[in-house]
């Protein structure tokens, strides 16, 4: 007996369906088994067992758990809709759509006429299709998830960006040691970074620094009064600059001595030239750490007599400084 064209709705329901929230924060339904609706064509009707069919389909699919289109934002129910037609050629093809979406067919032979088993390779194939399309969902939620990933670094990094081609105060505590005569130096530094868009800084400071002469009893103490400029180039994604660096600076020293071979005159200049290395991880929104180090070399030796000797201030420098840097 010949079937007229019919579009029945099956609605096929399983369990509890679990809710979750994604990582920004809004619903999104957990894979749960979808609503399904199946049209037959009348001449698909001719060769199949429908109430076998649709009772198959709706077993095979109770257990098969769809993950929702993450593109819609409304994705709490999935309707699949399945459409049986017979091709030209005696074959069964089995569509998948939802939402107007096609997502695939598979096509069923029937020549071998047993209606039931017919129906059973119909059940595997709707179910084999909604399995496809979950994996299709799965797949672009992974994909728009990274997407997302990609974006929210990208704004990071264009603050950062953004945030190091400011101005920014830089307040350390530095120390230095001069290898003859064995003198050290240590006390604060403050001092101002200029950036350029191009990765290019100055940084323009100054350090009251005070110390010893190991190497020289007779000087009581020493007090260096600097001011220092440092152009540098950032590597912005290691959180480093390198650069040059020129000083110079107003000496006071303490004790018997006397500088620049006039009697009782204690107070000199220098000046210095070398290499400067900067490390700046942020740890904090507008807060830097910063560890510098230099090397670099007196251009103004200070000559001094100490009673019946004369002797030097003189060669290299080594600087290290720890501090941090506010970005207003």
């Amino acid at each position: 007996m010949r079937r007229k064209c019919s579009r029945q709705r099956i609605r096929l329901t399983s369990g509890l369906v679990g809710l979750a929230l994604n990582a920004f924060g809004s619903a999104a339904a957990a894979p749960a088994a979808p609503d399904v609706v199946v049209e037959i064509s009348p001449a698909a009707g001719e060769v199949l067992n429908d109430g076998v069919t649709r009772r198959l389909i709706h077993l095979e699919l109770a257990e098969v758990k769809v993950a929702p289109n993450p593109s819609r934002q409304d994705s709490s129910s999935l309707t699949l809709f399945y459409r049986l037609v017979l091709t030209p050629a005696g074959e069964l093809r089995i569509e998948l759509w939802e939402l107007g979406e096609f997502y695939g067919a598979r096509r069923v032979s029937t020549a071998h006429g047993d209606k039931k088993l017919l129906a059973r390779h119909i059940a595997l194939a709707t179910a084999e299709l909604a399995q496809r399309l979950s994996r299709t969902h799965s797949q672009k939620a992974k994909q728009l998830e990274h997407q997302a990933r990609q974006n929210l670094e990208a704004r990071r990094a264009e603050v950062e960006r953004a945030r190091r081609e400011r101005w920014a105060l830089v307040s350390q505590g530095g120390a230095a040691w001069l290898p003859e005569p064995s003198a050290w130096l240590a006390g604060p530094r403050l001092g101002v970074q200029l950036n350029h868009p191009q990765r290019g800084r100055v940084e323009w400071s100054a350090a009251w620094l005070f110390g010893a002469a190991g190497g020289i009893p007779e000087v009581h103490g020493i007090e260096w009064l600097e001011v220092r400029a440092a152009p540098q180039l950032r590597f912005d994604a290691q959180s480093l600059a390198v650069g040059l660096e020129l000083a110079a600076a107003s000496v006071a020293l303490g004790g018997p001595v006397s500088v620049d071979a006039i009697p009782k005159q204690r107070q000199t200049w220098s000046a210095r030239a070398g290499l400067h290395l900067e490390f700046q991880p942020r740890v904090a929104q507008q807060l830097r750490l910063n560890i510098a180090a230099d090397a670099s070399y007196l251009l103004r030796s200070i000559p001094l007599q100490v009673e019946t000797r004369s002797e030097r201030l003189r060669g290299a420098w080594f600087g290290l400084n720890l501090g941090v840097v506010i970005e207003p």
